[in-house]
């Protein structure tokens, strides 16, 4: 029997060659992120991973003794293998192996370096922008820094980078993470925002959401959209926001370890977001068209578009009825 094995943290992890698993592991896939407030008062409540479509709430990931060595991997959407061990009030997954999705990243260079050197390719910007030796904890040694947007001069201050391609606009609607480190030169100034819009040649064309931020140290941020991809012809994109300037003087934010990572994929008739297409769904796009439903949220009126033709109406209900009776 060949065995694999890996090391983190000085333990070792034997998984058999045909992927069997050793009695008492545990593997869970999601984003790491800080953990909300918890009741777990030691080392297990510092990292979880973010509820994913396939887990419905916040996961305790620890690594015993140092928990900090997870760090680098904040904002990664990763699959872990682990044994639950019991903490003081609560339980968590004690990662014995840990591997970044890559399929579900969409930003490449999200650290602005490479091979300790700064590197500022597949990102594109505005105003002035340059490479900065300071970086958060488990973010190598640069970041990119961004000058604020300036009313008498060079407005506004934005880098981004275009994520999209023809596999996302394959799923039409797609849940993103966006996350990211973010520090502020100095606070004597507007907040800086890292978000998601509408990219034309000469920069952001339109904002679709953004994380605002107004503090000065590094802080980790992270939140989740979705976005609806009616043409494929549009250019999505992450924007990092220097923030903006009404005088003479200048400011910077910096960025660093930026990611849009892919959680889950929405599709039109699946009202109720089951992973299918039933009757319950059409009841939903009946209760639109005459108007009983209950303030359908944005995810709901695009779903009922059925077969995509802007308009909800008879024929997205006759389509739904052959798609189920095929």
């Amino acid at each position: 029997m060949v065995l694999m094995m890996k090391v983190l943290s000085n333990k070792l992890l034997l998984l058999t060659a045909a992927g069997g698993m050793l009695i008492g592991q545990v593997t869970m896939e999601g984003i790491v992120n800080w953990c909300p407030d918890s009741l777990c008062m030691d080392d297990c409540s510092v990292f979880c991973l973010e509820p994913s479509p396939d887990q419905l709430e916040f996961a305790s990931i620890t690594s015993q003794p140092d928990p900090w060595v997870l760090t680098p991997y904040l904002g990664e959407y990763v699959q872990v293998t682990g044994e639950m061990i019991t903490c003081f009030l609560c339980e968590a997954l004690d990662v014995l192996e840990i591997e970044i999705i890559d399929d579900f990243q969409l930003v490449t260079n999200s650290d602005f370096e490479q091979d300790g050197q700064p590197d500022l390719e597949n990102w594109d910007s505005t105003c002035f922008v340059q490479s900065v030796q300071d970086a958060p904890p488990g973010g190598g040694m640069w970041s990119l820094g961004v000058e604020a947007g300036n009313y008498q001069g060079c407005f506004p201050g934005f880098a981004w980078q275009i994520i999209t391609d023809p596999e996302v606009c394959v799923f039409r609607a797609i849940i993103l993470n966006v996350s990211g480190w973010m520090k502020q030169a100095s606070t004597n100034f507007g907040p800086s925002r890292l978000g998601l819009g509408f990219i034309s040649d000469n920069g952001v064309q339109s904002e679709l959401s953004a994380y605002e931020y107004s503090g000065g140290d590094w802080q980790y941020v992270t939140y989740v959209d979705t976005l609806f991809f009616e043409e494929c012809d549009y250019q999505y994109g992450v924007f990092l926001d220097g923030g903006n300037l009404t005088g003479p003087a200048t400011n910077h934010t910096y960025f660093d370890q930026i990611s849009v990572q892919i959680v889950g994929n929405l599709h039109v008739g699946d009202l109720n977001g089951d992973g299918e297409i039933t009757v319950l769904d059409i009841v939903w796009v009946v209760s639109i068209i005459l108007g009983t439903a209950e303030e359908p949220d944005d995810y709901q009126l695009w779903a009922a578009d059925y077969n995509t033709d802007g308009f909800t109406n008879i024929l997205d209900i006759i389509s739904m009825i052959f798609s189920i009776t095929g």
